[in-house]
Order: structure tokens, then C-alpha cells, then sequence
């Protein structure tokens, strides 16, 4: 079974506004993460205008210093915290594009968007490679990092440079940053807020790239976070699976070369399937009941297609989450 990639697009491009901002769930609010993740997934679909639209929204809305809010509505900021990761994933998304596409015109005018954001994240980094998870709409910086987070944004930053070598730009983060950072990730959890209940800082870490997914690794998480038959949890301490956490496990599996294994998960959340041909954002187990409550969101169909595209190569891009990372220079951790 493949997914049926016409009606994604179809489905999604009823999520995007005119100025080509791509809302969470219908009238809700969108933001620059989940938005960019819903354009990779119109690539992957064919549908390059959507796509283009909205990679024009990043750079008509991005904030002088090369930020973006963490939440917008149709005509209006929802939230004007600054969120790192969010603001990083531009990088990821136009990568994506650049292989999928090679549209030299879009890439190159988003280019300078791209530094920009880059630079803010860069100017925000410690001396550990760690950035905070946020700035508050006060301006004030969160004095903790957060590793779902981090993991997300290191690999932004590596797809930062590499767009840069193949389009023949200069790398926009030195490799000693991105060292630090991955090896904050990889040797010193004690670094980042303790979210062990969450499904993503088991997985994410793998999914980037930032560290191996072994074997007693995933016996711990599926025994934490799997129901057999049914998909992810995304919190260990409530039986509500969602689409989008086992979409990105799915992902991680085929990363870790466990394609059976990807296909059956796929598969299992197909019950989460809308009558739109779109999925509900999650279920309850063993209600089997959505919550929230008919819930239809834009990013759960694009982690499914980006899953999908990684486990059957649909597109051009579909290895954006299976090469190796560069390797790391060494990390001096006296201050570790």
C-alpha cells in the first residue's frame, strides 16, 4: 500500500491561506514549523505553486533580525514568542525543495531568508552549541533547551550547509557549532528539560541523525510508547495515539533500515484516516474515539507523506532524513 498522494494535495491546499500562510486545522492558527512541513509534503505531491506560495510567505513575513512568531492567524499573530527550531526549519524545508526541484529562481531569492534565520539562531547559541527553547514576546530568553527541539534544529543547521555546497553558497554555521551542539545531544541529556514522557525526545534524536536508534533503545520506546496494531503514544502517561508521532517513528525505523517494520505502522494508522482523505489528529485507545474531537490537521498528513516518501522514494528529496550526517570535529568539554 502507497498513500495516495492527489488526494494529500488536494486535501492540504484547503488548509493554505491567500497570502500562502498554511493553517494547523481549519480556521485554526498556523505556524512556520508545522507550515513548512505541510509544503514539503505538496512537493513531494507534485504541487510546486502551493508549495512555492508558501516558502514567499516565510520570506514576506520574516522579522528584521531573521525570526519568525510562533503562532499566526489568518490576519493577525497568535503568538510573538520566538521559537529557535521553528524558526531554523526554513533550512530543512528549502533543501527539500532545491532536490526535488532544482528551481534555481525560488531557492536563490529564499537564500537570503535562509541566512537570515540562520544568523538569529547563530548570534542566540551558547558556547556549548545549545540555544535556548525560546525567546518570550518580552524579548526575554528561556533559560532552559529542550532536546525534541534541538535535535530538530541541528539538523536544519547541517541542511543549512549542505543547500549552501550544492547550490555553490558559502556555509552559513561553522561545523565546530553544529559539533557542540550534536555532541550535547548525543553524550549530555542532563543538558536539555527533562520530557522523558514524550514520545518525540525518545525518537528524534535517531530520526535527525544525531545518534544511533539501537536495539535496547527502541525495546524501551515501544514498550513506553507503543500499542501493536494502533501506532504511537505521544505521551507515555495517556493511551492517545496520533498520527504524526507514529508517522515520525515510522521514519525513524526506515532511517534504522527497518522497512517491514515502518510499513506496518503506516499501515496501523490508517484508522486514523478522515472522510477528507486526510488524518485526524489523534485517537484514544481502546475507544478508539479522535481528540481532540474530529480534529482533521494539515501537519498529521504531511508527516504521513513524508514518512511514506522515505520508505518508498516518491520523490527526489526523500533521503532529507537518511544520510549521514558530516563528521564532527572534536569537542572540547571541559565545560561540559
Amino acid at each position: 500500500m502507497a498513500i495516495d498522494l492527489t488526494e494529500i494535495a488536494s486535501g492540504l491546499g484547503k488548509y493554505q491561506l491567500p497570502n500562502g500562510l498554511i493553517l494547523q486545522t481549519i480556521g485554526g492558527v498556523g505556524d512556520p514549523w508545522n507550515h513548512v512541513e505541510v509544503l514539503m509534503a505538496l512537493t513531494i505531491a507534485g504541487d510546486f505553486e502551493r508549495a512555492e506560495r508558501g516558502y514567499r510567505w516565510l520570506a514576506n513575513n520574516q522579522l528584521g533580525e531573521g525570526s519568525w512568531f510562533q503562532y499566526y492567524r489568518r490576519d493577525s499573530v497568535h503568538s510573538s514568542r520566538i521559537d529557535f527550531n521553528v524558526t531554523g526549519y526554513v533550512a530543512t524545508g528549502l533543501l527539500h525543495y532545491w532536490r526535488s526541484t532544482k528551481d534555481e529562481d525560488l531557492v536563490g531569492s529564499l537564500w537570503p531568508t535562509l541566512v537570515r534565520a540562520v544568523s538569529f539562531i547563530d548570534a542566540h547559541m551558547d558556547n556549548q552549541g545549545l540555544a535556548p527553547w525560546s525567546v518570550n514576546s518580552r524579548g526575554v530568553a528561556e533559560s532552559f533547551s529542550l532536546l525534541t527541539g534541538s535535535s530538530s534544529l541541528m539538523h536544519s543547521l547541517y541542511c543549512a550547509n549542505q543547500l549552501a555546497v550544492e547550490i555553490g553558497e558559502e556555509p552559513v554555521i561553522g561545523v565546530e557549532r553544529l559539533s557542540a551542539l550534536r555532541h550535547r545531544i548525543t553524550s549530555h541529556p542532563e543538558k536539555f528539560v527533562d520530557k522523558s514522557n514524550f514520545a518525540m525526545d525518545w525518537y528524534y534524536p535517531a530520526l535527525t541523525g544525531a545518534k544511533p536508534f539501537t536495539n535496547g533503545d527502541r525495546l524501551k520506546f515501544e514498550q513506553k510508547f507503543l500499542i501493536p496494531g494502533v501506532g504511537v503514544r505521544c505521551v507515555a502517561t495517556s493511551d492517545w495515539v496520533t498520527a504524526a508521532e507514529t508517522a515520525e517513528y515510522a521514519l525513524t525505523l526506515t532511517r534504522n533500515q527497518d522497512f517491514a517494520g515502518a510499513r506496518q505502522l503506516l499501515s496501523d494508522i490508517e484508522q486514523l484516516r478522515s472522510p477528507s482523505g486526510l488524518y485526524f489528529t489523534g485517537i484514544g485507545h481502546p475507544s478508539g474515539e479522535t481528540f481532540p474531537r474530529d480534529e482533521v490537521s494539515s501537519y498529521s498528513a504531511a508527516a504521513v507523506v513524508l514518512a511514506w516518501d522515505a520508505l518508498e522514494q516518491l520523490s527526489p528529496g526523500h533521503e532529507l532524513f537518511a544520510t549521514d550526517l558530516p563528521a564532527q570535529v572534536q569537542v572540547d568539554c571541559a565545560d561540559c
